[in-house]
């Protein structure tokens, strides 16, 4: 075993967990995360995310700290972590590692965002001509530049330049399942049954001359759009086994802590809501969370316990054995993973700017959701909601008046977490969230 891990970070973008095949999806969408990384690690079922946007998810998994703390509530987020609140990467480059981000995520001084670079030695922007997509048989783009398949492109090369560089920390971002949904040929056609009522892809969006986008009227039969989605995760998959493979090749993988997880997932359809990540809904907020680490950790197991962003970094600097995990919200899942006895939580928390801002509290049979006092209300959503995932895993209906009792526990619970995270601090949600713009119009197109 070596004495310090490679770490390979892989974060997928708008991946939901229930469309893998590892956590129970019909569909063979992922053989190859399901074969390398579920089938030779440990799998969380019940993995959260922190917000149902790109930027505070990010903030968060850096940080291990929540957005309430780290500030960054919206995206793209102009506020940077607290002075004094270090990132993944500096703590990891501090702790002898060579640090190296393979993503779209701003540059050092780029702005909005831009201390998504803090620590890291090399920052790879992939939107560049090294990535452009290759060319199908009519001679147009075939895939989505940002997809796995265009960064290995990249990637693969810069595998082989890290031989020399262990042990190293290597952020992947691809957008693979993030709208419009646009896998290669043959996955734009693999999950499509010839049944459907039409083939008009929803996920994509169309301009207008006022920069506007404009959307069809809410649409009926959205099978071939969530085939799309499908096969834009089938597409990551296949290219993720090109990087498995890679490494296996260069004798490195199994010295290498691989994570997969994704920002936030996405609805299609549920709730009204169509190809967007909007509401606090588990389409939305589970993700998946998967570890890999054959020298440590076992292989095929299943945990049941409920995890957050928060726990990714803390349960990284352990496992590279780096200090700088204390102070973070987070809880370092090793003893989790190894199903030693551990400390756990009862609830995790979440928040989204669609369709207003709101809050959730989930534990692991009951959602609440709460509307943000102070903040802009979208009238055609109830102000609070409760759903029993045992009973009603779609979220479908609203007890909040039926089990009062519990409604007020959830709710305190919420709001005893949103008082100890602030420490007397202004609520940055309200703070950046109550002025106009915050509200989307239901039903999301």
């Amino acid at each position: 075993m070596p004495e310090k891990p490679n770490v390979l970070l892989l974060a997928v973008d708008t991946l939901r967990a229930d469309h893998l095949g590892c956590y129970g999806y019909p569909c063979e969408t992922s053989p190859n995360v399901d074969r390398w990384l579920a089938g030779q690690g440990v799998l969380f079922e019940h993995h959260c995310t922190q917000a149902s946007y790109t930027h505070p998810a990010y903030t968060t998994i850096f940080t291990g700290h929540y957005p309430l703390r780290h500030r960054s509530i919206f995206m793209p987020t102009k506020v940077p972590p607290p002075e004094g609140m270090p990132m993944l990467a500096e703590l990891l480059r501090a702790g002898g590692y060579y640090t190296v981000s393979v993503s779209r995520l701003p540059f050092p001084g780029q702005g909005p965002g831009a201390f998504y670079g803090r620590g890291f030695d090399s920052c790879l922007n992939y939107g560049t001509e090294r990535a452009t997509p290759p060319l199908d048989r009519e001679g147009g783009p075939e895939g989505k530049p940002s997809g796995m398949h265009c960064v290995n492109r990249i990637t693969l090369p810069l595998l082989r330049e890290l031989q020399e560089r262990q042990p190293f920390f290597l952020f992947l971002h691809v957008w693979d399942p993030h709208r419009p949904y646009t896998p290669r040929r043959p996955f734009s056609e693999r999950f499509v049954t010839g049944r459907e009522p039409n083939t008009v892809n929803f996920s994509v969006v169309i301009p207008t001359s006022r920069g506007k986008e404009v959307y069809p009227q809410e649409p009926s039969g959205v099978e071939y759009t969530v085939a799309q989605y499908d096969g834009a995760v089938a597409d990551f998959d296949q290219a993720f086994g090109e990087i498995m493979e890679e490494m296996e090749r260069l004798s490195y993988v199994d010295d290498t802590l691989l994570i997969l997880t994704a920002d936030h997932g996405e609805s299609l359809g549920e709730h009204r809501i169509y190809f967007r990540h909007a509401g606090a809904f588990e389409p939305t907020m589970h993700v998946p969370l998967i570890l890999r680490y054959p020298p440590r950790l076992p292989k095929g197991r299943r945990r049941p316990q409920l995890t957050e962003h928060v726990d990714i970094a803390p349960t990284v600097l352990a496992f590279a054995g780096v200090k700088g995990a204390k102070g973070m919200a987070g809880l370092d899942l090793t003893d989790v993973a190894l199903g030693e006895p551990a400390t756990t939580r009862e609830v995790a928390f979440g928040h989204t700017p669609n369709p207003d801002l709101r809050r959730s509290a989930r534990t692991e049979r009951y959602k609440f959701i709460q509307h943000i006092k102070g903040c802009p209300r979208e009238e055609a959503w109830p102000e609070e909601e409760l759903y029993d995932l045992a009973s009603d895993p779609g979220e479908n209906h609203n007890l909040i008046r039926e089990q009062p009792d519990i409604a007020k526990r959830m709710c305190g619970l919420l709001e005893e977490w949103v008082r100890r995270t602030l420490a007397s601090r202004p609520d940055p949600m309200v703070e950046q969230g109550g002025g106009e713009g915050t509200v989307s119009r239901w039903p999301f197109w």
